[in-house]
């Protein structure tokens, strides 16, 4: 598969050239976005090692990639919701921990573009719990004045940075599928949770328009296997309505399959998508990189989009830690329409 990196990101790969993620000093929130126009990206990077580091995890990532097969682009498709020749799950024989980090609704504000600069732009973003602490590396249209972005709403991905979060959900991460109306409210909100505890990955639904957490579903796993994730929404081809969500928890390594549909007592529409690194504001950074690999949204074609001009890059500062990230895009069926992406946490 040809690979595609994003500008910004091969210039510091090759060249070891960092650029700092742009901050705003007024307010505890940054947000900085793709320019089209010259295919900048915006990043942060620490020294020359992080630069080797992240070229050697991003070579053991694609192996990885290679190796699997693509059953999900099936599933995300609705081809059928059990893939053929699977295990299916079974819980424990033990209890197990369940928790339940805080998550809510948020509320984007809309994002003013100067034109005359390639300077980040900045936005405010208000979230249902003041403790947490995140960022959010979003696709998809979220602002009325984005007119050159899509509706995005299904979505897959894998990783097996499990293994590296923080223990006993002191961090946790998550693949998101909002509802946002014209002025950037997130309306609903869908999740898959990752979290570590010990040698354990837990894998916990989340829907607002349910209450939340669906404890009763968390599914366990271990920590340090490949895990695919999918949140389907039942919309028909050119429509962003669906009340029905289709959710998969895959162990690709062992093949173990677990999927569900959850009917919603309203209404959705499809809007955006991303990848979050959460925690709380003073939990204590470890700098360690962690990713979703395969990271694959559709529009409300079911088509596959250009990743790259999707991007906007949004963070809920914190007063010990910084948060830090790099996308890479690779080609499937169209340009970008794959990413590899990065987040971690590093001191202040």
């Amino acid at each position: 598969m040809k690979k595609i990196l994003a500008i910004g990101i091969l210039i510091t790969l090759v060249c070891g050239i960092g650029l700092a993620i742009a901050q705003n000093q007024s307010a505890d929130v940054v947000t900085s976005t793709s320019l089209s126009a010259t295919g900048e990206k915006n990043y942060t990077y620490g020294d020359e090692n992080d630069s080797k580091n992240i070229t050697k995890l991003r070579q053991e990532i694609e192996a990885k990639m290679e190796k699997l097969d693509d059953r999900e682009l099936d599933l995300i498709k609705g081809k059928y919701d059990r893939p053929p020749g699977v295990k299916d799950y079974e819980p424990p024989k033990v209890q197990m921990p369940k928790p339940t980090p805080p998550t809510g609704l948020r509320e984007i504000s809309p994002v003013f573009t100067d034109t005359s600069s390639v300077s980040p732009t900045h936005a405010t973003v208000s979230t249902a719990s003041s403790d947490v602490r995140a960022g959010y590396q979003i696709f998809g249209k979220w602002a009325s004045w984005m007119t050159d972005k899509s509706y995005l709403g299904r979505v897959w991905s894998r990783t097996e940075s499990v293994q590296y979060l923080k223990n006993d959900a002191k961090e946790w991460h998550v693949m998101h599928q909002y509802e946002a109306d014209a002025q950037s409210n997130i309306k609903a909100e869908n999740a898959i949770l990752l979290m570590r505890h010990d040698d354990i990955a837990t894998c916990a639904p989340f829907f607002s328009s349910l209450g939340g957490h669906q404890t009763d579903d968390y599914k366990y796993y271990p920590a340090n296997h490949v895990i695919s994730i999918g949140i389907r929404p039942e919309h028909s081809s050119g429509s962003r309505d669906y009340n029905e969500i289709y959710i998969w928890i895959w162990d690709r390594t062992d093949d173990v399959f677990w999927g569900k549909t959850y009917n919603l007592p309203q209404t959705e529409k499809i809007t955006i998508v991303d990848a979050a690194l959460e925690c709380d504001k003073n939990e204590a950074p470890d700098s360690q990189w962690k990713n979703f690999y395969k990271f694959k949204p559709s529009n409300e074609y079911n088509q596959a989009v250009n990743l790259l001009d999707e991007f906007t890059w949004t963070e809920h500062s914190s007063p010990v830690f910084n948060n830090e990230h790099s996308e890479e895009y690779y080609d499937d069926y169209g340009p970008n329409t794959v990413a590899t992406l990065w987040q971690r946490k590093t001191p202040k």
